[in-house]
């Protein structure tokens, strides 16, 4: 039965996964066996299917389905989440990044899994100051032994690895650096830079200011999207670094605005 449900569709994958994503952009959500009869495939398939969009960031998994995250300009994945999504396309921005760091520099990883992967690139250079309010860079990375690592003062948000709040706002108002890293929930050619939460995005304008240069790091996800915080202009960025899955229309909007882009 399933092998001749399989076998009545046409759709390639990318065709189908695009498919699956209007079907819960409309209904919001839906079961697994509803999106096996509605493409016409089995239900392993579309577990496959799912696994994938969680993955892209597209939508999030329930038990038994999914709901469509995109409506929603205040969700946010947890941190454990958010270090499977696009894993690869944030290992090339941070090996791109990792080659604007000189031993001896001073600098800023903001939070989130894009700026871990910078991390994870500059660990072998000498003598660095790393600063930061994200604790999963904190401890879990290697850094070299010559490198001094500062973690802002704060309360911890539980599950996304921060520290937050006026403690980590004030060091960071009496510091100067020579790059901050930046990350983003949403970049858009008119909003600018965004954030979904409060606290972050508060602290990410800071850190914009206390910035020599200001490099902003993030997947192609995250283009074309407004989220509910703004954190800066596209003008105040010195330089940006994002994936070559970026829409065509999207990639020359950035570069009429970006002094460096930069697409891995």
């Amino acid at each position: 039965m399933a092998d001749c449900i399989e076998n009545a569709g046409i759709d390639i994958p990318a065709e189908r996964l695009n498919k699956v994503v209007a079907y819960l952009e409309e209904n919001g959500t839906a079961k697994i066996s509803e999106l096996a009869a509605d493409q016409r495939v089995s239900e392993s398939t579309i577990r496959r299917d799912l696994d994938i969009l969680v993955r892209e960031g597209r939508i999030q998994r329930t038990h038994g389905g999914a709901i469509w995250i995109r409506h929603s300009s205040s969700y946010e994945h947890v941190y454990s989440e958010k270090m499977l999504i696009r894993i690869e396309q944030k290992k090339r921005i941070g090996a791109c990044c990792a080659e604007l760091v000189q031993d001896g520099d001073t600098l800023f990883l903001d939070s989130g899994t894009t700026t871990f992967q910078i991390g994870e690139a500059i660990a072998r250079k000498k003598n660095l100051t790393v600063f930061t309010y994200d604790l999963a860079i904190a401890t879990m990375i290697g850094f070299d032994p010559s490198t001094t690592v500062v973690v802002t003062g704060g309360v911890k948000r539980e599950d996304y690895n921060v520290v937050v709040g006026s403690m980590t706002e004030d060091l960071i108002s009496r510091i100067r650096f020579n790059t901050l890293f930046l990350s983003a929930d949403a970049i858009d050619a008119e909003f600018g830079v965004s954030n979904t939460d409060l606290p972050e995005a508060s602290i990410k304008s800071k850190l914009c200011r206390s910035a020599g240069r200001v490099v902003l790091a993030a997947d192609s996800s995250k283009y074309g999207k407004v989220a509910m915080i703004k954190v800066c202009d596209l003008s105040d960025l010195d330089c940006v670094v994002t994936d070559s899955d970026l829409d065509p229309m999207l990639h020359d909007q950035m570069a009429r605005q970006v002094k460096d882009l930069r697409i891995v």
